[in-house]
C-alpha cells in the first residue's frame, strides 16, 4: 500500500540479513542460532511497523483521547497535499483504517458519520515520535 510507511533502509537491511540468517540457520538445523534470528526479526518488523509518517503524525495529532472527530475534520487539520477536500479526506479515512488496525485510533462509536479518537497506544507512538524528532 503506497501510504504505509517504508522503514528505514537501515531496518530494512537488518530484516533482510535477519531473514538470510534465519533461512540458513534453519538449513544447517542450527536450532540456536535459528531461534536468536527469529527474535532479532520479530524485533526489528515490530519497531519498522511502529514508525510513522510524518502525515500518520498530523493525523494523530488531531485527533485526542476524549472527543471524535469527523474524517474530514481530521482531514483539514492533516492537510496532506492542500489541494482536493474530497480526495484528501479519502485518503487520511484509508490511514485512519490503517491506524486502526494498529490500535492507534478507534471509532467513537458504530454511528454514521464515523468519529475518530486518538487511543492510549496512539499518544503513546505520537510521543515517541516527537521525542525522535527533537532529539529528547
Amino acid at each position: 500500500m503506497y501510504a504505509k510507511q517504508m522503514p528505514t533502509a537501515a531496518l530494512r537491511a537488518e530484516i533482510d540479513l535477519m531473514q538470510r540468517e534465519l533461512r540458513t540457520a534453519e538449513e544447517a538445523g542450527d536450532r540456536g542460532r535459528a531461534a536468536a534470528a527469529e527474535e532479532r526479526l520479530v524485533e526489528c518488523e515490530a519497531e519498522a511497523d511502529t514508525r510513522l509518517t510524518e502525515v500518520d503524525r498530523k493525523i494523530l495529532a488531531a485527533l485526542d483521547e476524549r472527543g471524535g472527530s469527523l474524517t474530514g475534520d481530521v482531514a483539514a487539520a492533516a492537510r496532506p497535499w492542500g489541494r482536493d477536500r474530497r480526495v484528501e479526506s479519502a485518503w487520511t479515512r484509508e490511514r485512519l483504517v490503517d491506524l486502526k488496525k494498529r490500535g492507534l485510533v478507534a471509532e467513537l462509536d458504530d454511528q454514521k458519520p464515523v468519529c475518530w479518537l486518538r487511543t492510549a497506544a496512539g499518544t503513546e507512538a505520537l510521543a515517541v515520535h516527537d521525542a525522535g524528532r527533537t532529539g529528547g
